[in-house]
């Protein structure tokens, strides 16, 4: 059996600043491409008659280790198996394993 503890693949990557006198499209800096975990975390907020929940992505990569770190808006890019997720960093948290980074997914529609 095999259960590796980050099955997943993913991109986080900062788009550049578009220059209004370059005609070339604004490139991106990508600040970590490599094996993560994707999951959902559900949580009771105030009063406990709500169930919250937030996407997170867990990173084997610790505080000292970025050369960059990630902030909110950054892009996110989730592979897992046969599907593709999307979405911004909304926080980035180091922790004694690596890096817990919050994220909001985009939504898609299918007509």
């Amino acid at each position: 059996m095999n259960n590796d503890r980050f099955p997943h693949r993913c991109k986080i990557y900062r788009e550049a600043e578009a220059n209004p006198y370059d005609n070339d499209k604004p490139g991106e800096t990508v600040l970590y491409e490599g094996k993560c975990r994707s999951y959902t975390r559900y949580v009771t907020k105030g009063t406990g008659e709500v169930i919250d929940s937030s996407r997170t992505l867990a990173i084997p990569v610790k505080l000292m280790e970025w050369d960059v770190s990630p902030f909110t808006g950054d892009k996110v890019v989730i592979k897992i198996i046969d599907r593709e997720e999307t979405g911004e960093v909304v926080d980035f948290k180091p922790n004694n394993f690596g890096t817990d980074i919050t994220w909001s997914q985009e939504l898609t529609t299918r007509c």
